[in-house]
Formats: structure tokens, C-alpha cells, sequence
């Protein structure tokens, strides 16, 4: 079994995805939920895999890039931790705040309309944890995707860890996916990965606990491949400010 798979035992994991099933019950209710809380039934794995692999325990500062609004920043709200989250879209930070109105225990969550490519709202070594979740692959060059890695690395503090899942798309499949003409699109293999989005860093991170780079970060009873591909997983451990 790999290594990264070991520290995410299904215990654990069935824990978590437990846990967000009844925030999005609790939203659900309440008639607030939306398309983009991201709730599907493989996404509360990918959650929980990033909590059990990376940590994010009561006190941590985190931050979400690009997940505003979603169970998972909500989860990490009631773990106890101290909540950022930011995005480019805004009605997505509207909702937010609307639902943080709605609900007393999520009312820590700090919803911002921030670029993840430009994070200067936030000091050097603010963050404990930094966690995005399939939104690097969307960005529109590599030039974006190494400024937003940069970044993500520069507001954590030193040993804090990026934990980040993108979209993996195998050579022979690259053309068919229907994505947009603006976007990078999935990764085709790990070497790109380790181009694209860990050499910009230049020796400011390295990996955490997995070198395979296309480990999906799935539930532990065995998921079919997603029509287009599947999703990557990455963990960097900061250890210098460069």
C-alpha cells in the first residue's frame, strides 16, 4: 500500500466524510445549498483526504484557496480551526457570508474576494495549513500556476504544509476532455507536475509523505475512473523562505 495511503487509514477517513455528509444535511435543510458547495460523494473523500494526510487541528490558521463556500472550509471551521478562504468569484463570497448569517458556527469563517495568484492581504508565514482543491488546473498559463504556488507556499509558515488535489488526464485521453480554451486543463503526467508546479518553488518546499504524484485522492473502496481522468494529489512541507 503507498505510504500516503498508510497515514490516510480508513478509519479515519470514514470519520471525516461522515462529519461533512452532516454539514451538507444541516445546508441541505436550510435550503442554502448551491452547485458549487462541491458535495458530490468522491469530493467528501477528497476532503477528508487532505485533513487526514496534511492535519488541520483545532487552533491552526487555514487557509482554502478557492473553496469558498464549500463543506470543506466549513468542516474545518467546526475542527476548531481559525478559517480563511478566498476567491476570485464573488457571488461565491456573498453566499458565504449569507450562510455564516444563517449559522452562529460558521460565523468565524472569513470569506475574502481575493485572487489566489496575488495573496498579499496575508503577512508572510500566516497560515498553518494551506489546502486548494482542484483549482490550479484551471488557471489560465503556467506563468499563473507558479505565481498561485508561490504564493500558497509564501503564506505558510515554515514546516506548515500545502496540501492540493488536481484534475490527472492520460496522454491518450488529453483531446477529448471538454475543457475550456482559457484553462490549463488536467495534468498529463507527474513530470509536469513537478515542472510546473514544484520546481517554481525553488527549494522553498519539498514533497510530504507521497512522490507519486498521480496517487488519486479517493474513498478506500475502489472508485471507477471519472469519464475524463482522475484526480492528483500533492503535499509540500515548507522549509525555507527563499
Amino acid at each position: 500500500m503507498n505510504k500516503l495511503m498508510d497515514a490516510a487509514d480508513l478509519e479515519g477517513l470514514t470519520a471525516h466524510v461522515e462529519q461533512l455528509t452532516a454539514i451538507r444535511t444541516l445546508l441541505e435543510t436550510q435550503k442554502v445549498y448551491a452547485d458549487h458547495l462541491s458535495d458530490y460523494w468522491g469530493r467528501l473523500w477528497e476532503y477528508s483526504f487532505l485533513i487526514e494526510v496534511a492535519g488541520a487541528s483545532k487552533a491552526m490558521c487555514v487557509l482554502d484557496v478557492g473553496g469558498t463556500g464549500t463543506i470543506f472550509s466549513y468542516y474545518l471551521c467546526l475542527r476548531g480551526c481559525q478559517v480563511w478562504t478566498v476567491d476570485i468569484a464573488e457571488y461565491k463570497v456573498m453566499q458565504a457570508d449569507f450562510v455564516a448569517r444563517q449559522f452562529p458556527q460558521f460565523s468565524g469563517i472569513k470569506n475574502l474576494w481575493v485572487d489566489g495568484q496575488d495573496l498579499s492581504v496575508f503577512q508572510d508565514g500566516t497560515f498553518d495549513r494551506v489546502f486548494s482543491v482542484c483549482v490550479i488546473e484551471h488557471l489560465s498559463s503556467r506563468t499563473a500556476q507558479a505565481k498561485m504556488m508561490r504564493e500558497m507556499v509564501r503564506v505558510l509558515v515554515t514546516g506548515g504544509i500545502l496540501g492540493l488535489t488536481y484534475d490527472v488526464l492520460f496522454e491518450p485521453l488529453r483531446g477529448q476532455t471538454p475543457w475550456s480554451a482559457n484553462e490549463m486543463g488536467p495534468f498529463a503526467n507527474p513530470e509536469e507536475v513537478h515542472q510546473f508546479l514544484i520546481q517554481p518553488l525553488a527549494g522553498q518546499a519539498v514533497i510530504h509523505g507521497n512522490n507519486d504524484l498521480f496517487h488519486p485522492a479517493k474513498e478506500p473502496r475502489e472508485r471507477q475512473p471519472d469519464t475524463y481522468g482522475s484526480i492528483g494529489s500533492l503535499f509540500l512541507r515548507k522549509v525555507s523562505n527563499g
